[in-house]
């Protein structure tokens, strides 16, 4: 756990980050206990701090061409904090933010498609490790964009469906290595020789992702 280490792909270093984050949180607030609300601006500079360390790494390892290995990065330290940081400042501010800055809908939308825009070209161009900063910011204006609209969760469709989503969302992430590892070793072989094999991969592994999900939960 503290060495992040973890098998599939390394593709679980999400769920040690995200529990050292959580704890990371839960002992800031603990010795924070007082009458009245808990001051988050020393979290909130410290998660901005670690993730700048993070871009930091990227950049150095980038400039030298020796990049930092993903176990220094993928982490609760800085990745996890920063990011439940923000989700923690956007939690308490996103109100102040929404108005301070006139953001419309149509303005939020913008954003996001930007960011991700952005995303990409850090991911083809100058690309810092994988710390996409577009992606990040993208969650960002993504999350205040649900936030100024909460009736389009409480909705009795969409908010049915979000629901679904939400339920499977965790055991998607865990089981889709699993579905992947599966798939190359017994699937693939049979499915090879179908043109357009690579583009029908992902929806194969998909569905039977979701299958093993709805099971599972």
């Amino acid at each position: 756990l503290i060495l992040n280490i973890n098998p599939l792909r390394d593709t679980f270093w999400y769920l040690p980050a995200a529990l050292e984050a959580m704890v990371a949180l839960w002992l800031y607030v603990r010795f924070q206990e007082q009458d009245g609300p808990v001051n988050y601006r020393g979290f909130y500079i410290t998660g901005f701090c670690l993730f700048a360390c993070n871009l930091a790494m990227g950049i150095m390892g980038t400039g030298t061409g020796n990049p930092a290995s993903i176990f220094q990065y993928r982490n609760g330290l800085f990745f996890g904090i920063p990011l439940f940081a923000m989700g923690v400042f956007l939690g308490q501010h996103w109100q102040r933010i929404l108005s301070g800055f006139e953001l419309t809908n149509a303005k939020l939308v913008l954003l996001v498609v930007l960011c991700l825009g952005f995303s990409l070209t850090e991911w083809y161009g100058f690309g810092i490790c994988d710390v996409m900063v577009g992606s990040v910011t993208a969650v960002l204006f993504l999350m205040l964009l649900m936030a100024k609209n909460p009736v389009i969760s409480g909705r009795p469709g969409i908010g049915k469906v979000f629901g679904i989503l939400g339920t499977l969302s965790t055991a998607v992430y865990v089981l889709h290595s699993l579905v992947i590892d599966f798939y190359e070793r017994f699937l693939l072989d049979r499915f090879s020789g179908i043109s357009g094999e690579a583009w029908l991969r992902p929806v194969i592994v998909l569905a039977i992702t979701l299958v093993c999900a709805l099971v599972w939960v």
